[in-house]
């Protein structure tokens, strides 16, 4: 028998709670007649019940980090108005890039993954807000820092 040390079999439980719990959401809502749809990557992409947005609802995506697949594709499927949080300098650079991305004629990767890029016009760069702030649950000053590594 592996024996696993203390995070690994945390990651584990993580790992199963999360797999039954999409399990049970997949089932109550076939039992109430909903469908899901993922929409973005497999690393930044999120499930949603169809039909809960419509065009012009106002979505709140917090954490952008270097991938936002999931606000691209919720903005250009749903017609939602995606207000984005991230005050981290590469997130904002990489926020800001695929933003200007169709007026300057360009392809911007997803996550630096060059085999992957966004499908993004200026309709959908207009349903896309980045605000510069962080959310938490406390009040107060939250401290931010610099990864370790440069990657």
């Amino acid at each position: 028998m592996r024996r696993l040390r203390y995070n690994g079999a945390v990651r584990l439980a993580d790992r199963i709670f999360l797999r039954l719990l999409r399990e049970a959401a997949r089932e109550n809502t076939r039992a109430r007649g909903l469908s899901l749809t993922r929409f973005g990557t497999k690393y930044g992409g999120w499930i949603v019940v169809d039909g809960v947005l419509a065009e012009g609802a106002l979505a709140f995506s917090l954490g952008c980090g270097e991938d936002i697949s999931f606000d691209v594709e919720l903005a250009r499927r749903t017609g939602a108005r995606v207000v984005m949080f991230d005050p981290t300098p590469r997130a904002v650079a990489h926020v800001e890039a695929v933003l200007a991305s169709p007026e300057r004629g360009t392809s911007v990767a997803i996550n630096h993954d060059a085999r992957l890029t966004y499908e993004i016009d200026s309709d959908i760069v207009a349903k896309l807000v980045l605000r510069r702030a962080a959310v938490s649950a406390t009040r107060g000053t939250v401290r931010f820092y610099f990864p370790e590594r440069d990657d």
